[in-house]
């Protein structure tokens, strides 16, 4: 599967039901496959209240446009999703 892009993404993340702060780093990239259809593989470092963990999410797709040019948005709302979701411990 050819990629299309390697971008690094980092930011901070406030989950405002626990007041925490997630501080995260990454990397993403689009991949097109022999159809031309296109997905995401995200990769990044969370590290929040001394705790620090690895977030993957291979293959993300989103139906309604290309992925290319707005890589990093995309991949720091998975992230901040991820955060809100998943209680670091």
């Amino acid at each position: 599967m050819p990629q299309l892009s390697h971008t690094e993404f980092s930011g901070h993340h406030l989950d405002t039901s626990t007041d925490i702060v997630h501080a995260y780093e990454g990397t993403c990239e689009v991949a097109v496959d022999v159809h031309g259809r296109e997905s995401l593989h995200v990769r990044a470092r969370v590290v929040s209240d001394g705790h620090e963990r690895t977030l993957t999410t291979l293959g993300f797709v989103d139906h309604r446009g290309s992925f290319v040019g707005r890589e990093a948005e995309v991949a720091r709302a998975i992230v901040e999703r991820a955060c809100s979701l998943r209680p670091m411990s």
